[in-house]
């Protein structure tokens, strides 16, 4: 008999455990598609609002305040006053500048972004289209690090530029 109790409590616990891991599976995939939305929603926030619309101080909510932004190979920004300041002196360059998302990945709490833009350069007066990529890092839904790579030499070119010259009408030397 007692044999027999065992069985019938064995098979309850393993039918027990089956349905734990299937709930603990669904609500891991549920929880991953929440925040996959919650990640492009971010991110389409940063260019729609931010580079589109000029709402700097949107930043503040996105970004943690640590920040630490890697833009190309040679600049580092830290904290978000810097690239509020960066851009800023992109909008007044290039006024009517409009990101479109291109694609985006997730994997845990990075993100990948490859986009492009379209502007015309205030004092040049040529239209301009430029890709580029970046790549997130997040932390309690803030942006805690990104590295920002985009064709500069394309819009070098584009504009007429050699590489000596300053999109931002100074000289670079």
């Amino acid at each position: 008999m007692t044999n027999t109790k065992f069985k019938k409590e064995r098979k309850y616990f393993s039918i027990l455990t089956i349905f734990l891991l299937l709930y603990i599976t669904i609500s891991n995939q549920m929880c991953t598609q929440n925040s996959t939305q919650d990640i492009i929603s971010l991110i389409s926030q940063v260019e729609n609002e931010v580079w589109n619309k000029g709402n700097i101080d949107l930043l503040d909510r996105i970004y943690d305040s640590n920040c630490i932004l890697h833009v190309g190979s040679s600049v580092i920004l830290e904290g978000t006053q810097g690239l509020k300041q960066m851009i800023q002196m992109f909008r007044n360059v290039i006024p009517d500048r409009k990101f479109q998302i291109d694609e985006i990945f997730t994997v845990g709490n990075k993100i990948t972004e490859r986009y492009t833009w379209q502007g015309t350069h205030k004092s040049i007066g040529k239209r301009v289209n430029v890709s580029g990529c970046v790549v997130y890092h997040l932390r309690d839904g803030k942006i805690v690090e990104a590295w920002n790579y985009e064709d500069m030499f394309g819009l070098y070119q584009q504009l007429g530029l050699n590489t000596s010259q300053s999109l931002f009408g100074q000289s670079d030397e």
